[in-house]
């Protein structure tokens, strides 16, 4: 899967999803989560979080990771 991600990042397959995070009580906005989504076109399907995160984390791929959130 460490392969995968690789390319997915070469590719330009991630996605990032802005979610925001409210005060329900309040109606105002406090905050915001990032969310990377995966289509993986090598492996024909979406790739969960639970799998895509072990696969970042070998080598060097997190800070890759870190870069395309940040960019």
């Amino acid at each position: 899967l460490r392969e995968a991600f690789e390319e997915a990042l070469d590719r330009g397959e991630l996605e990032l999803h802005i979610q925001p995070q409210q005060d329900t009580e309040r109606q105002v906005m406090v905050g915001a989560e990032a969310l990377i989504r995966w289509k993986s076109n090598r492996l024909g399907r979406w790739v969960t979080p639970s799998e895509m995160l072990p696969a970042a984390s070998e080598g060097r791929l997190i800070q890759r990771l870190d870069r395309f959130v940040l960019h």
